[in-house]
């Protein structure tokens, strides 16, 4: 209003302004119901495939498992770019961020179909610290490269926090020798 009255802005301008910044604010993350709703069924969608996998889903046959996982890690990655595309930034993130979240599950299966040995099933990825995962954490960073090099998002970090962490951990039982400690929760 000021710079239309001291005639840096035409009449009408300032109007004009302030609701292209409302336009471009309208998807900015902000502690609002809709973003905790987003947020919300982001952990509802993590939570299954990541953290809690079941154990019928795990006596499933591996090759049934792996095309699975690898159909709903490229129908959610469709989403997010789809999201991405027309603009919705959080959603695309968080659907973004689930398409991370299956790569660890992915390469397990890949990994274990190829003759790989680990300590445990796929739910032992989050309860035991053993240098034999590592392989699986760095095709998770990959993936996640390539997926944050297409969607740019921040939440899509989220599991790649996760991910680096649990190589620290790995990388010290490693760097201790395999087998000269163990811990499991």
């Amino acid at each position: 209003s000021r710079a239309e009255q001291n005639g840096t802005l035409t009449p009408g301008q300032a109007e004009a302004l302030w609701q292209d910044l409302g336009a471009q604010m309208a998807d900015e993350p902000a502690f609002k119901l809709r973003f905790i709703v987003y947020y919300f069924g982001a952990m509802l969608m993590l939570l299954p495939f990541t953290l809690f996998v079941g154990p019928a889903l795990l006596k499933m046959d591996e090759g049934g498992l792996f095309a699975l996982v690898l159909a709903l890690a490229g129908g959610t990655f469709a989403v997010a770019d789809y999201l991405k595309r027309k603009g919705w930034r959080i959603a695309a993130g968080i659907f973004g961020c689930v398409t991370i979240a299956l790569v660890p599950m992915s390469a397990y299966l890949a990994l274990k179909a190829a003759g790989a040995d680990f300590s445990g099933s796929y739910r032992a990825f989050h309860q035991i610290i053993d240098g034999r995962w590592m392989t699986i954490e760095l095709v998770t960073l990959a993936a996640a490269a390539g997926a944050l090099w297409r969607i740019r998002e921040p939440f899509m970090v989220l599991p790649v926090a996760v991910v680096l962490w649990y190589l620290g951990m790995d990388l010290a039982q490693g760097a201790a020798g395999n087998g000269a400690f163990s811990y499991q929760v």
